[in-house]
């Protein structure tokens, strides 16, 4: 009978510490969700998986969100898979367009208001953007898709502009069609407009540098495609200016159409500006010097 009695007592205790348990620790179902804003997370597995917070009117669309780990703001990530797997923090209308798909899948850098809107912009994006950037072109997106360098406010709008960028843009630069895709340097504030500008730049653009519009979009001005010098403030304005240019180069210097393109060497402040003024020139060009045109110019 005390045997009976024991083995009761022992049930009760073990009941009464699995009854504990529970209450101590919830089901998962009745732990806390994340917060979801009022019209958001609307299509096939839109936000299954989601740990972050999301706004008002966010997340629309097949798979929209998906695994998303980071706060998201309103009216963002609108579009098949947009902002799937992202883990940065995206601020309001960003990562959509049109409900074009596949903006900032896979992004971990933070993203501010307005940017990234385009078919597949931003992609695989791991640096920090700025506001009303990395917008697609109405030809086509793919902006800012594996960038890894720092954008500014207001920069890299066009058809796969900073597309695999690597350096720091500064505000209102990149602006055009390819414009500093592949680009490894520092861009100053207001520089590289146009189609592919500064596409493929390894080394620093000034200020106001590397501007040229082509008679229509759809032309290059190629300002400083493929440069591999140091460009100052000022400098390279004009189609074609300093193409391929591999020299430094001073402040307000090679303003014209051509008039530093292929240079290898220094060139001074003031200097170069007319048109072919210093193109293929082998030699270093102090201050204010080669100011007409084919002045100190290399023939073929």
């Amino acid at each position: 009978m005390l045997i009976r009695r024991s083995i009761l007592f022992l049930t009760v205790c073990l009941l009464a510490l699995a009854a504990y348990g529970f209450a101590a620790e919830p089901p998962a179902a009745l732990a806390k969700q994340p917060s979801v804003g009022e019209g958001s997370c609307t299509g096939e597995r839109a936000c299954e998986g989601l740990t972050g917070r999301v706004g008002d009117n966010s997340c629309i669309g097949d798979f929209a969100c998906f695994n998303n780990k980071a706060d998201i703001g309103d009216n963002s990530c609108r579009g098949h898979q947009a902002c799937q797997e992202n883990t940065g923090q995206i601020g309001d209308n960003s990562c959509s367009r049109n409900s074009e798909g596949y903006s900032c899948v896979g992004n971990s850098g933070e993203i501010g208001n307005d940017s990234c809107n385009g078919w597949r912009a931003c992609q695989d994006n791991t640096g920090e953007l700025g506001d009303d950037s990395c917008h697609a072109s109405s030809i086509g997106g793919t902006t800012c898709l594996a960038n890894s360098g720092e954008i500014e406010d207001h920069s890299c709008h066009g058809y796969e502009g900073c597309l695999l960028n690597g350096g720091r843009v500064n505000n209102g630069s990149c602006t055009g069609d390819f414009a500093c895709g592949l680009n490894s340097g520092r861009i100053g504030r207001l520089s590289c407009y146009g189609a592919r500008a500064c596409q493929g730049s390894s080394d620093s653009v000034g200020d106001n540098a590397c501007v040229a519009r082509g008679p229509t979009r759809y032309d290059t001005s190629d300002a400083c495609f493929g440069n591999k010098g140091q460009i100052r403030s000022d400098s390279c304005i004009g189609i074609k200016a300093c193409y391929a240019n591999a020299g430094n180069i001073g402040t307000n210097s090679c303003n014209a159409e051509l008039a530093c393109a292929y240079n290898p060497g220094l060139v001074g402040s003031k200097s170069c500006n007319a048109v072919e003024a210093c193109q293929r020139s082998d030699g270093n060009i102090g201050h204010k010097e080669c100011n007409e045109v084919q002045a100190c110019m290399k023939p073929d």
